[in-house]
């Protein structure tokens, strides 16, 4: 659990870029996850001189793959690769539901190339009534982020609907089939919020 730092250096043909459009509030983002689809982050760098630094404090050694998210005069670029962390300790992954349950409602089969309809209704884990979202995260009533089991296959959708339900809706379509995992991202009570799901996704 020693904190760490991530630090990009973005150039194009006038040297470093500093200057990035501002996407959900922020001008990039970090997603990150280890290869077994554990210990996931999502992660906001600041621009520090010429480069772009995050502090980063892993909780489990392992292989981890960074997708770096970034819109510069409108065009949107996403840049991936692995690292690897050290150490023998593991901790285990955050809760970040607290008193809090999350469900999913998907289709009896998620099928690749079809828009899949995706709802996940928020409730409260000890009195089981719907808890209405009424903050945004990021500039959203939520995030999703779907990664497969091979860390190929990458889904950043977002439900910009703030209707102060206790729904979120999504309708991603898959490229390919296989186990994948989702996370959802949302706000409430002012703490970020994040629940995770399986998926498995099937050829036609």
């Amino acid at each position: 659990d020693t904190e760490n730092s991530l630090v990009f250096t973005l150039t194009d043909d006038q040297g470093a870029v500093t200057t990035l459009d501002i996407m959900h509030e922020r001008p990039m983002h970090i997603i990150l996850v280890r290869d077994d689809l554990h210990y996931f982050d999502h992660l906001h760098p600041t621009l520090q001189g010429t480069s772009w630094d995050i502090p980063l404090t892993f909780l489990a050694p392992g292989t981890y793959r960074v997708w770096v998210d970034f819109t510069k005069d409108m065009q949107q670029y996403l840049v991936d690769f692995n690292f690897v962390v050290g150490g023998m300790t593991t901790q285990p992954e955050l809760d970040h539901l607290g008193d809090l349950r999350v469900d999913v409602d998907t289709p009896d089969q998620v099928i690749v190339g079809q828009p899949v309809p995706l709802q996940f209704s928020v409730s409260d884990s000890i009195t089981n009534k719907a808890l209405p979202i009424k903050d945004t995260f990021l500039g959203a009533a939520a995030h999703l982020v779907v990664i497969d089991d091979t860390l190929t296959e990458f889904i950043h959708d977002h439900d910009m609907t703030l209707d102060q339900d206790h729904i979120f809706s999504f309708t991603p379509t898959f490229s390919q089939p296989g186990i994948h995992r989702a996370w959802v991202q949302f706000t409430v009570d002012g703490k970020n919020r994040v629940a995770t799901f399986p998926l498995d996704v099937s050829e036609k």
